[in-house]
């Protein structure tokens, strides 16, 4: 789920990352439809937080990590969706593990087809494991399909 939102908010400034958000889960409505929730990616490193008023009766201010995270298997497909968001207005750089049984992989690599602000944006072949540092510019909605 995106938010409990009135819809006039795409005509306010910053819709930009909303319709980002919508286009990327647009892109992966296979996995919400049929997949199962995985655990989501954990991620390394110095994690700022974001303060936020969710607006529940009033003001009611809420505080989360700055790059929230989400993962979808399709039962028996052998693949994965995993997603990162960064929801602050700051560049966040924090490092990533994926192992073969973060997943339940059964290769040594996969394919990962990357897409960027509902943007794809290139497939590639990475060995596991896979340490990878990431770098998240600010309002930044990044995914990764993995297939092996």
């Amino acid at each position: 789920q995106l938010g409990w939102i009135d819809p006039w908010v795409v005509d306010r400034p910053g819709a930009d990352f909303l319709r980002n958000a919508v286009r990327t889960r647009w892109l992966f409505r296979l996995y919400f439809y049929t997949g199962e929730m995985a655990r989501p990616p954990r991620l390394e490193g110095e994690m700022p937080v974001v303060r936020s008023d969710w607006q529940w009766y009033g003001e009611h201010w809420v505080t989360t990590d700055a790059v929230l995270t989400g993962a979808w298997r399709i039962p028996g497909a052998r693949r994965a969706a995993l997603f990162f968001v960064n929801v602050s207005d700051q560049p966040v750089t924090l490092t990533y593990r994926l192992s073969r049984d973060s997943y339940g992989i059964s290769a040594a690599e996969v394919s990962r087809g990357t897409v960027v602000n509902g943007l794809p944006s290139g497939t590639d072949q990475v060995a596991l494991p896979l340490v990878e540092v990431l770098h998240f510019a600010p309002r930044q909605v990044v995914a990764w399909e993995l297939q092996w």
